[in-house]
C-alpha cells in the first residue's frame, strides 16, 4: 500500500507471507533527502554529524523495546548517500509497536534542543570499504568545485566542532521533513504507520532549499593510502560513483 499524507510523506508498507526469515520480522525505515549533495560547502559534514548523533540516540534508547532488542534478531543502522540519509530498524514482528515508539525518538524526529556532546557521539562501527573510499575520491574529483564532492565519510567530531548548534538545527529543520521523507515498513499495518508518521514526521517551516549546484569539472587525482594493491578508476561525465569503471592491480604495482 502507498499513502501520501497531507504533510508530503509519502507511506508504503508490504507484507512478506509466508516467507522466513522475512515473515518472522517488522522492518521500518524512514529515508530523508538529506545527504551530503545538500550541504553548502559551508555545512561541509553536516550530514555524516548527524549520521552520528542518531547512532548515538539508538544506544541511549534501544533499551526500551525490550530485553530481546539487545538479541541477534534485532537490527538497527543509518546509512548516507550523497542523495539520502535514512535510518532503519528490524525487529522480532511482535515487537513492531515498540520499533515504531523507540523511532520515534531518534534526533531525526526531534526539535534538536538537546544536542550531544563531542565525546559522546557514536563513531563509525567498521572501517569504511575501498569501494566507499573510492567512490569518495571519484565524486571528489568530478565535482570538485560542487557539493557532489563532499564526503559520506567526514569526521563526525571535526563538524561538531565546527559548527554550532543553530546550524545543525538549520539542515534538520529544512532537509530532515516530511515533505523530503519516505517512510517504509514491512509487517507492519499500514494505519498504524500512516499515524506514525502524522505524529512524528514534522513538517517543513520553510521552503525546503534544493540542491546547491554541482558542475562536472574531472581530472586526475592520485592518493597514498594504507592499502597492499593499487587502484585506477576511469569514469566519466554522466556516470554516477558506483557505477564508474574501473581496475585493480595486486601488489601495489
Amino acid at each position: 500500500q502507498l499513502t501520501k499524507l497531507p504533510s508530503g510523506l509519502i507511506v508504503v508498507s508490504a507484507e512478506h507471507l509466508p516467507r522466513p526469515p522475512l515473515s518472522d520480522h517488522a522492518h521500518l525505515m524512514v529515508m530523508y533527502r538529506a545527504g551530503t549533495r545538500y550541504e553548502t560547502n559551508e555545512q561541509r559534514g553536516l550530514a555524516c554529524l548527524i549520521k552520528g548523533i542518531v547512532s548515538t540516540e539508538w544506544e541511549n534508547v534501544h533499551s526500551e523495546l525490550s530485553p530481546a532488542s539487545a538479541d541477534s534478531e534485532s537490527y538497527f543502522g543509518c546509512f548516507l548517500s550523497p542523495d539520502y540519509f535514512g535510518v532503519r530498524i528490524s525487529v522480532p514482528r511482535h515487537l513492531s509497536q515498540p520499533a515504531l515508539n523507540v523511532l520515534g525518538h531518534f534526533a531525526a524526529f526531534k526539535d534538536w534542543k538537546n544536542l550531544p556532546e563531542i565525546s559522546s557521539i557514536a563513531g563509525p562501527r567498521a572501517p569504511p570499504s575501498m569501494r566507499s573510499i573510492l567512490s569518495d575520491y571519484v565524486r571528489n574529483v568530478a565535482f570538485s568545485l560542487g557539493s557532489l564532492s563532499h564526503s559520506i565519510r567526514s569526521s563526525r567530531h571535526t563538524a561538531r566542532i565546527k559548527y554550532t548548534d543553530a546550524l545543525i538545527r538549520h539542515f534538520a529543520s529544512t532537509r530532515m521533513v516530511a515533505s523530503e521523507a519516505v517512510l517504509y515498513g514491512i509487517n507492519v499495518e499500514h494505519e498504524k504507520l500512516c499515524e506514525f508518521g502524522e505524529k512524528h514526521v514534522p513538517g517543513s517551516r520553510v521552503r525546503d532549499p534544493p540542491a546547491p549546484d554541482s558542475r562536472y569539472v574531472g581530472g586526475e587525482w592520485r592518493r597514498e593510502v594504507e592499502c597492499d594493491s593499487a587502484y585506477v578508476v576511469i569514469a566519466g561525465q554522466g556516470r554516477g560513483g558506483g557505477r564508474c569503471a574501473g581496475y585493480r592491480s595486486a601488489g601495489g604495482a
